[in-house]
């Protein structure tokens, strides 16, 4: 293929749209005439025989080439191999309940906007190449859930190791105070029994002892839209558990005295009684609380302020109108939907906590991409890594102008 300037990404949708075309499967020598017409490249072009690598074996350069595409878009999980027949590929079948998968050995760029990218790979293939100075982590791993999700499974007592793993590259290019923050499950039991893993705490002390991370905090997220009698074996069954609504969201820092989270970044509104409170002087009365721990006098609380400060405690349910737009895009363009949504707001309350203008925030285990989307809209830089193409798919929704990659759409 020599003297065509031929882009890797058009030879590959070529030998996509082969097979796609055919609605069978081909033969290699089939894939090359076909790819042939698709290119416009001449006889003499296909023929070409030169010497390859030290040993300057002579090999056909566009048969290797396209063998290279298609065993591409075999780990792709595009391609499948006819069973009992040498040489010859079919397009794979896919099941609805099937997602595309991606392979430890790929990487590939879904969509890309002015301020990040999403990558359809497993983050251990990305991560460790990544060279950019990254202000802060902000994701929801898969949880230790005794019955694993669409979305992926990690056993309770692998789960510290698992997590350690995926965010040692990180924490080496996270810049001095940084934040990671991680959305976990706190509905992880011990095997057969009612009481609560200890998981959480040896997920913390991993962190802090192999990469010198600060718990910083534990902000409690409030499902208000939590199913009732969860979890179902120690709470509907058993009626041993209280309903379980809530989930934590772990806060470190690499570098507690420069940590640069501000609360002045996510104030909240202050209220018509608050507002009338300090127009008419703060308090009028003195008095002691607590023996002597906490004081009033008057003129407590009559400066003026911007807004509130946020508490620990965020109460907002998972289901949002744009969660449940991309439900409904999914199941039109039959995509698995991501089965564990994280509300909009709560991503934006932490990288707009955690992070600054400009920054650079990256989420490993994307899902949805809501911390990509929340990134992207308060001006953030981002990058969101995916291993099932459908879920990047139906994200893709979320942010205007994007336009996903169709070598695999």
């Amino acid at each position: 293929m020599a003297g065509n300037d031929l882009s890797p990404d058009r030879v590959q949708r070529a030998v996509l749209a082969a097979y796609e075309e055919s609605g069978d499967a081909l033969s290699n020598s089939e894939l090359y005439k076909k790819v042939q017409e698709k290119l416009g490249l001449t006889d003499e072009q296909m023929a070409d025989v030169s010497p390859v690598g030290k040993a300057g074996r002579r090999h056909n350069l566009a048969h290797r080439r396209l063998r290279w595409c298609q065993q591409t878009a075999r780990r792709m999980g595009l391609l499948e191999r006819v069973e009992g027949k040498r040489g010859v590929w079919k397009l794979k079948t896919r099941k609805s309940d099937d997602p595309q998968e991606a392979d430890p050995s790929m990487a590939l760029v879904a969509f890309s906007t002015k301020l990040g990218v999403a990558i359809f790979a497993r983050c251990e293939s990305i991560f460790p190449h990544i060279h950019e100075n990254i202000a802060v982590c902000i994701s929801s791993p898969p949880y230790a859930l005794a019955k694993g999700r669409a979305y992926g499974k990690v056993s309770e007592r692998a789960y510290a190791d698992f997590i350690c793993e995926a965010l040692e590259p990180i924490v080496k290019a996270l810049v001095p105070g940084g934040s990671i923050a991680l959305n976990i499950s706190n509905s992880v039991f011990e095997r057969g029994s009612a009481a609560r893993s200890l998981n959480k705490y040896r997920l913390v002390l991993a962190l802090h002892h192999r990469f010198g991370l600060h718990l910083c905090d534990e902000v409690i997220w409030s499902n208000t839209s939590a199913v009732p009698g969860v979890p179902i074996q120690w709470c509907a069954k058993s009626r041993q558990q209280l309903n379980s609504s809530y989930e934590p969201i772990l806060v470190f820092t690499n570098d507690p005295t420069n940590w640069f989270a501000s609360v002045d970044r996510v104030l909240q509104p202050v209220s018509e009684r608050h507002a009338k409170f300090i127009a008419k002087g703060g308090e009028h009365r003195s008095a002691s609380f607590s023996d002597g721990a906490h004081t009033l006098r008057p003129g407590s609380f009559s400066r003026s302020v911007e807004g509130t400060i946020m508490r620990n405690v965020i109460s907002l349910g998972h289901h949002d109108r744009e969660s449940i737009a991309m439900n409904r895009y999914a199941k039109q363009t039959g995509l698995q939907a991501h089965g564990a949504p994280m509300p909009y707001r709560l991503a934006e309350i932490l990288v707009k906590w955690l992070s600054r203008p400009g920054d650079l925030v990256v989420d490993p285990f994307a899902g949805r991409l809501t911390t990509a989307a929340a990134a992207e809209r308060n001006g953030r830089h981002w990058l969101a890594v995916e291993a099932c193409w459908d879920y990047l798919a139906a994200s893709c929704t979320r942010f205007p102008g994007a336009n996903l990659n169709q070598l695999i759409a």
